[in-house]
């Protein structure tokens, strides 16, 4: 029973253990379940990652091919013999080749021959350093048309799982347009750099502030006698550049304020101290960030020394020029506009320099022929020079006046130009007539003192038997006394010539000339009112003469004769006196047509006249009574009438 009951109880203990067994075999296939779900859950997991894992590198390679397919640089890869196995679409628009087309070819029959060596030596520096990140290499490679492209390329190696070099990654940019600007901005440099050494004038760049030399070209260092080294990092104020040192100062300050500043002249001292004239230009430029002062000057020490001289010459010219008693003038060639006149010439025109320079001598009128200037022209232009031409000029009182006309063609800043010089011989022609007449009048004179009482006398006898013949011949009467009015007649012209006795006595004593006037007063107005014409007389106060009446009567009546004669009916002749200076002037003004020059030549010459039945001995007859009265006859003629002047000098000048 005991055994049994043991064995019981050991059935429950070993029943209890297998319970126990049981429950932990369960917990086991329970764990062994979870642990199988979780295998089978991080499998899924892990096929999920794997899927987004690739699907995250295609999206990669996806966005990184459509960067390498539309990035502007070129990109391709080589195997270790330089084979191409990639590259990008961007090769088509930079070096005209399709992707494809590159494929398998080698890198080298691209490049340009003179840059092989350059690319095998790079690669083979980097497979040696096994390195090739980051080194840029330039050089050019053929486009599909055959020209060449610049490139600037950067390598990377690429490294295979056993660590070995494999080939090469290259990114490439076209510097085509860069190399030709850098070759541009080179060649550009060059000639600058060839100009700021060669250029004539003086350069110099110089820090703003304490004006240290940067940089001066050779025309400086020439001219001021300095080596580069004595000038090249040293300031303005220690070589003692400029003459006035202020000058800098104030320069300064301007071109700060204004910018640049052209053509300023100042002086600078040279090594040995002499003194130069520069006309300077200034700027201020910017190098690497900092502001430089830019001068440029020209020696202008010779031109100023020449136009000291020039100017010199031209004030003794010009004083010539003036100071020249001949009237001197340049005018164009092509209308005649005057540059310059001298004083003699606007004294003889009678304006102001203002009012004639600008105007054309047709414009003032001064050519009384202005056909002569056109004759002087084309002798100008035919190569000739006009030398003693004797022409007439009008002033702008309307008088003419005759000269000796010379010109010449020049050439003023380019233009051609007439200088013309007229000497007046109005005056001395008028002297060389006066002695030409004075010459005939003695002449006559001289036969008329021997000669004409010899004439006289026998005149007389034939007359005075004439007279008796008219009560003996009375049916002859009439032609008797033709013959004594003939007489009569002849015995007045030897009378006249008598008056030009080169020794004729006259008897001159101090006497009124107004009173003169007043005498024959009502004879001369007599005549005037017999022809329907008058006379106007306007007297001023005058002192005494030293005059012989009967003689200035004859004068007085025979230009008063003449004036009458000139004058149509309604005319007005003005008799007037008045003083002039120390001079007591009677003019004797008519209204007729006035005379012409060649007769105006001739008045008072013996013998000539223009009347018909003249004997040209009545102004020869005036011109000697002036003469004998220390006196002298000046006319003054126009269309509109003619003025006879006759000037006596004072008592006291007498």
């Amino acid at each position: 029973m005991k055994d049994e009951n043991k064995t019981k109880e050991q059935l429950i203990s070993e029943l209890s253990e297998l319970r126990q067994t049981i429950t932990e075999l369960r917990i086991i296939e329970t764990k062994k379940e979870e642990r199988y779900r979780n295998i089978q859950q991080l499998e899924e997991q892990l096929a999920a990652d794997r899927k987004q894992a690739e699907e995250a590198l295609y999206k990669s390679e996806s966005n990184l091919r459509k960067i390498t397919d539309n990035m502007m640089d070129m990109i391709r890869s080589t195997d270790v013999k330089g084979i191409i196995e990639y590259a990008t679409p961007s090769h088509m628009s930079i070096l005209g080749y399709l992707p494809e087309d590159l494929m398998g070819r080698s890198v080298l029959d691209l490049i340009h021959p003179d840059d092989v060596e350059k690319l095998i030596n790079a690669n083979k520096l980097c497979a040696k350093s096994n390195s090739y990140s980051s080194r840029k290499l330039e050089y050019r490679i053929k486009h599909a048309d055959g020209h060449y492209v610049w490139l600037e390329t950067i390598g990377n190696l690429i490294i295979d799982e056993n660590n070995q070099f494999s080939g090469v990654i290259y990114c490439s940019r076209d510097i085509t347009n860069r190399k030709q600007a850098e070759k541009a901005l080179a060649l550009s440099e060059e000639k600058y750099s060839k100009a700021f050494r060669c250029i004539p004038d003086l350069i110099t760049i110089t820090t703003l502030k304490e004006g240290r030399f940067i940089e001066v070209n050779d025309t400086f260092l020439y001219i001021l006698g300095y080596e580069r080294h004595e000038i090249i990092g040293h300031c303005v104020k220690d070589i003692g550049l400029w003459v006035i040192p202020e000058e800098r100062y104030r320069l300064m300050k301007q071109v700060q304020e204004q910018g640049i500043i052209h053509n300023l002249e100042t002086c600078f001292y040279t090594k040995s101290r002499r003194n130069l004239t520069i006309l300077l230009s200034v700027d201020i430029i910017n190098m690497e960030g900092e502001s430089l002062l830019l001068c440029v000057g020209k020696d202008i020490s010779d031109r100023k020394r020449i136009e000291k001289s020039l100017r010199l010459t031209e004030e003794r010219l010009t004083k010539a020029f003036n100071a020249s008693p001949i009237s001197m003038g340049i005018t164009t060639l092509e209308d005649g506009r005057f540059i310059d006149v001298n004083d003699s010439f606007l004294r003889f025109v009678g304006l102001k320099h203002e009012e004639i320079i600008g105007r054309t001598s047709l414009e003032i009128d001064l050519w009384v022929n202005p056909t002569e200037r056109h004759l002087v022209k084309r002798k100008l232009i035919e190569g000739s020079v006009v030398r003693d031409l004797e022409v007439r000029f009008r002033n702008t009182t309307g008088e003419q006046r005759l000269g000796i006309y010379s010109a010449e063609r020049i050439d003023i800043d380019g233009e051609e130009c007439i200088l013309s010089t007229f000497t007046d011989i109005t005056e001395q022609r008028q002297m060389e007539i006066e002695m030409l007449r004075l010459d005939r009048l003695n002449l006559v004179g001289e036969m008329a003192a021997s000669i004409g009482h010899e004439i006289r006398n026998p005149m007389t006898s034939v007359r005075g038997f004439l007279q008796m013949f008219e009560d003996r011949y009375s049916e002859d009467k009439e032609f008797l006394n033709l013959m004594i009015e003939e007489l009569d007649r002849a015995n007045a012209i030897i009378t006249e010539f008598l008056s030009l006795a080169k020794n004729k006595m006259v008897e001159l004593i101090p006497k009124k000339l107004n009173s003169i006037l007043k005498n024959i007063l009502p004879l001369v107005q007599a005549s005037a009112s017999f022809q329907d014409k008058s006379i106007r007389f306007e007297m001023e106060h005058l002192p005494e003469l030293l005059l012989d009446e009967k003689e200035i009567r004859q004068l007085i009546l025979n230009l008063v004769h003449n004036g009458l004669e000139s004058m149509s009916s309604g005319g007005t002749m003005t008799i007037k006196t008045f003083t002039e200076g120390d001079n007591v002037v009677l003019s004797i003004g008519d209204q007729g047509h006035g005379i012409e020059p060649e007769v105006l030549e001739k008045l008072g010459t013996p013998f000539f006249t223009t009347k018909e039945t003249g004997t040209g001995l009545g102004l020869a007859v005036c011109y000697g009574i002036a003469k004998r009265h220390n006196a002298r006859i000046n006319v003054e003629t126009s269309s509109a009438g003619t003025t006879f002047y006759l000037c006596f000098p004072s008592l006291a000048d007498c």
